[in-house]
């Protein structure tokens, strides 16, 4: 059954007691009556639960739709191959395709639409109900800051789209495509008005109002109002509330090194004793990243997280639905495990995906491989069945460590162990590898160069969440970030910047540099702030939406960019983002095959300029037959586009 989302926003089913699934068909927008649900205040929490779970979503899950983010910038490309991996983008990303199969970018399109349509719902239901004025207020709020959210996505991720802002009540044929920029600009207006409406504390998961300023922020610097930016991102960075992590906290703070008895007793805590050694010391940036302290009160760096702790009972309860988990593991670990492709120095299989690998091996004195007889100390267990669904780029992986990057002295916390891996961390867990068994990884053990792309490279440590289940070790139930506030610092960094404040930009990276224990830097431009969110934020910001977000105000400010100017005329051939892309992005850049650096054997990976925005499904087009939604420029469908509206004068006409 065909999807369309925009054609039938309404109140589904998952929150909306008497609701059926028949918003996912193609008709037209249906008509569900909430007076079951949006009659008092639980009604209404229920509501905004519902848009909870759904920014959620983006997170978790095989191919999370987070990943999409990736792969469309200058940090990643899909390291998996087969007949519906997105690798020559040009050619399997079309409107008409499959936008769902192994990258999310139907799922992307349908999530933000049932956002928006609950909102809709929610603001107009919250004006009819006898509840408190306060009540009331907090509900407006946390509906503002969600419309604004999934707008700011839309908006970058796909461009010219409707804009919506009631409740559909009949159903319409008749939408238009309103211009980004327009959009983005009454998001601004409307989240400014109720920011303050947003609490100043919530619960887990549920936005407050510092996040409320961090998206402000963000939507400020989408709209050239760097000011405001500024203004905004001070009201997180000096509410009194929110501090960078600079100490050890957590869980795990009292444990000074992985070899700690508190720290290996348990599989939970003691899964990356296995290769790295015992004598490693802990610090704070792991603390920041480890699953158990995201959302606890002791984080003061956290602003919005997505929340799932999973069951209480120790059951495997919910562990196999489609999204009950993080599944990093599974997504960004390379396929390490896959038989054949890791070789000892004699040629011999060195590695298996293999729970109950539990010979003995003894590291610094200590046994870390025979933890129960169940395998759970084994090095599968310990970091998961990765399959190499994402390949960060060399710009992730190498470039940005590099003394060329600035990072003169190696002390980089993000990139020293226990929170960076590398190849020859692990070790030979194939029980029939000989004397080799239990021995580190050795260079050059891959029996093909061409694996490297998904067998063989480096990844960092805060996508590794342990889990205890006895099936596939993909990752558990783990909170994860949304706004953090090392991202505050890097958005009021580049609000200095476009500003041309370079010294105030400068200091505000180097903030977060020296959380790091990194050498600071004399002075930034817009790459070396892209650089730092890239170190800090890989897998948490939808780095697509930021780079194209930057697109636009190179567009709107005439600033210049490696000497060349950018404009909206040329906007989907000539941009910002894809010349970042090219620069960083060396699987792009040099069309590499997907089946490795040599020959020719699998597609090649290619991106253009128009891939700054994703396709709008083709039957959301087509099914709009009374009035014109434009397919993203660059796709087949947009040579029939009409000049879009602008917020306000074009919103009610």
């Amino acid at each position: 059954m065909k999807r369309n989302i925009l054609l039938s926003i309404a109140l589904g089913s998952m929150m909306f007691a008497g609701c059926s699934d028949d918003f996912l068909s193609p008709k037209p927008l249906s008509i569900f009556t909430t007076d079951n649900v949006l009659v008092d205040e639980k009604g209404f929490d229920a509501a905004l639960t519902s848009c909870a779970s759904l920014v959620r979503d983006e997170y978790y899950d095989h191919m999370a739709p987070i990943l999409a983010e990736l792969v469309f910038s200058d940090v990643a490309v899909m390291g998996s191959e087969g007949a519906n991996i997105p690798v020559n983008l040009e050619k399997d990303v079309q409107p008409t395709g499959d936008l769902d199969k192994d990258i999310k970018i139907r799922t992307n399109w349908d999530n933000w639409w049932k956002i928006i349509s609950r909102v809709n719902y929610i603001i107009d239901g919250a004006q009819n109900v006898d509840m408190a004025d306060d009540k009331r207020r907090t509900i407006l709020g946390q509906c503002y800051f969600y419309r604004s959210y999934a707008y700011y996505r839309l908006a970058l991720q796909f461009g010219d789209v409707p804009l919506v802002l009631e409740p559909t009540k009949s159903p319409r044929l008749d939408f238009y495509s309103f211009t980004s920029e327009s959009i983005l600009k009454c998001m601004k207006e409307e989240l400014s008005k109720y920011v303050e409406y947003i609490p100043e504390t919530s619960d887990y998961g549920t936005p407050n109002r510092a996040a409320g300023y961090h998206l402000l922020t963000k939507l400020c610097l989408a709209t050239s109002d760097f000011d405001g930016a500024i203004a905004a991102a001070g009201k997180v960075i000096n509410d009194g509330k929110h501090q960078l992590m600079t100490k050890r906290f957590g869980a795990l703070a009292d444990c000074e090194t992985v070899g700690d008895d508190a720290f290996k007793s348990n599989v939970d805590k003691g899964y990356r004793a296995l290769a790295i050694g015992a004598n490693t010391p802990l610090d704070v940036i792991f603390d920041l990243h480890y699953h158990a302290n995201k959302s606890i009160p002791a984080n003061t760096e956290a602003i919005f997280t997505v929340v799932d702790r999973g069951p209480t009972d120790g059951s495997d309860a919910q562990l196999d639905g489609a999204k009950s988990q993080i599944a990093t593991m599974r997504n960004y670990l390379p396929k390490w495990g896959d038989s054949g492709k890791i070789r000892t120095p004699e040629g011999i299989n060195g590695m298996v995906d293999n729970l109950n690998t539990n010979k003995e091996v003894i590291v610094d004195g200590v046994s870390y491989y025979t933890i129960d007889g169940n395998g759970n100390g084994s090095q599968y267990r310990q970091i998961g069945r990765g399959i190499g669904s994402l390949r960060a780029s060399n710009l992730y992986n190498y470039d940005l460590w590099t003394e060329e990057a600035g990072n003169t002295d190696g002390t980089d916390l993000r990139h020293k162990q226990p929170n960076w891996w590398v190849m020859t961390d692990l070790v030979y867990n194939n029980t029939n590898a000989g004397d080799w068994y239990g021995r580190n990884v050795q260079p050059g053990s891959l029996a093909n160069p061409k694996d490297s792309i998904r067998i063989y490279y480096p990844f960092p440590n805060k996508f590794i969440v342990p889990e205890t289940r006895s099936g596939q070790q993909s990752g558990k139930h783990s909170d994860w970030y949304v706004f953090r506030l090392a991202e505050t610092y890097l958005l009021r960094a580049e609000a200095y910047w476009w500003k041309g404040d370079i010294p105030n930009a400068t200091k505000d990276v180097n903030k977060v540099r020296e959380r790091a224990n990194a050498a600071p830097l004399g002075s930034v431009g817009i790459d070396e702030i892209l650089d730092e969110r890239a170190r800090e934020l890989h897998g948490e910001e939808p780095r697509k939406t930021e780079l194209a977000r930057i697109s636009q105000i190179f567009v709107a400010t005439g600033k210049e960019y490696d000497g060349k100017l950018y404009s909206k005329a040329n906007f989907s051939t000539d941009n910002f983002f894809y010349d970042r892309v090219m620069k960083k992005n060396n699987f792009y850049r040099n069309n590499i095959p997907n089946k490795g650096i040599d020959g020719n054997d699998g597609d090649q990976y290619t991106i253009r300029a128009y891939h700054i925005y994703w396709p709008i499904p083709f039957e959301t087009v087509e099914a709009n037959r009374l009035g014109h939604i434009n397919q993203t420029p660059g796709y087949h469908g947009s040579e029939t586009n009409i000049a879009p509206k602008e917020w306000p004068n074009d919103y009610n006409n």
